[in-house]
């Protein structure tokens, strides 16, 4: 569970610096609906990595509450992100 965990938080961060790059060192720049898309898809990656660690530490009976804080914030960040 832990390799998927940091595969979506590594693809999250791809995701996010490889059109930064390329807008960086070239003169092409990306539509605003490609980087809201790109982003939201980065952000939803990050939830969904937030929500297997929830559920690795419940197993373990360990504390969880600021990963489900981690988890409400981002989700209203995508929410208001479509308002």
């Amino acid at each position: 569970m832990n390799i998927v965990k940091w595969m979506m938080y590594s693809t999250a961060l791809l995701i996010v610096v490889i059109p930064t790059t390329i807008a960086l060192f070239s003169a092409t720049s990306f539509s605003s609906s490609f980087s809201h898309t790109m982003i939201t898809l980065a952000i939803l990656l990050v939830i969904a990595a937030k929500l297997l660690n929830v559920v690795q530490k419940r197993q373990q009976n360990k504390t969880y509450a600021g990963d489900v804080g981690a988890v409400v914030g981002l989700l209203l960040v995508v929410i208001i992100r479509f308002i």
